[in-house]
C-alpha cells in the first residue's frame, strides 16, 4: 500500500514473558490488516523510511486515542530518534 517503500526490516515480537517471534519483510501472509497491538515490537535492523501513507497513519492513531496528542506534539518538536541514547562507549 506504500506505507513502507523500499524497507528491509526485521522485528522481534514479544508478548509479556511468554512468547516471541521474528518477522522479516515479505514474511507476512495476506494483505495489510490494522489491529491494535498486544505485543511489544523492537526493530532488529535499521530501516530507511521513504514514505508513510497518511491515511494509514491516521487509522492507526485512531486506534490509540490516548497517544494522539503525544504523537502530534512529538512530530512537531522532535522528529528524530537518537538510536545511541543510553549507549556508553567503552
Amino acid at each position: 500500500k506504500g506505507d513502507l517503500v523500499g524497507c528491509d526490516i526485521s522485528v522481534h515480537l514479544q508478548h509479556g514473558n511468554n512468547g516471541s517471534g521474528i518477522v522479516s519483510s515479505g514474511g507476512g501472509s495476506g494483505g495489510d490488516v490494522i489491529v491494535k497491538s498486544s505485543c511489544d515490537v523492537k526493530a532488529l535492523t535499521y530501516c530507511y523510511l521513504k514514505c508513510v501513507n497518511i491515511q494509514g497513519l491516521v487509522d492507526v492513531l485512531r486506534l490509540y486515542p490516548e497517544y494522539q496528542q503525544q504523537f502530534a506534539h512529538d512530530i512537531v518538536h522532535d522528529l528524530t530518534h537518537n538510536l545511541r541514547e543510553g549507549y556508553e562507549a567503552e
